[in-house]
């Protein structure tokens, strides 16, 4: 069952980072789709963590899944490195400082 949990909540997030991708990385040459993916999935994981999201076993790990597979850090280091030094440092240190904030304040919420 746990196998199956995982699947779906990898299934649905990682369209759902597709769209907000396309979505976003089109406004203004800065990929905001990714960022917006890693920041808001690094807030509910923080939820997540605090107990506010999944106090039941499976919809716990449903929504591990699907973070993991909404935020992308694959994307973060191809864009990274797309972006040339400085300006990949400034987004690759923005995305960290970002997801560690929004997760902060998701455990601070819960």
């Amino acid at each position: 069952m746990t196998m199956l949990i995982v699947l779906t909540g990898a299934a649905v997030g990682a369209p759902c980072r597709y769209l907000v991708s396309r979505a976003l990385n089109r406004v203004a040459g800065f990929p905001w789709g990714t960022w917006t993916a890693n920041v808001v999935a690094s807030f509910v994981l923080g939820l997540v963590a605090a107990g506010v999201i999944g106090d039941a076993t499976g919809w716990r790990q449903w929504m591990i899944a699907f973070c993991g597979s909404f935020s992308t850090y694959s994307a973060l280091a191809v864009e990274t490195t797309l972006m040339g030094r400085r300006r990949g440092l400034l987004y690759a240190g923005a995305t960290v400082l970002a997801g560690l904030a929004a997760a902060v304040l998701g455990w601070w919420v819960g």
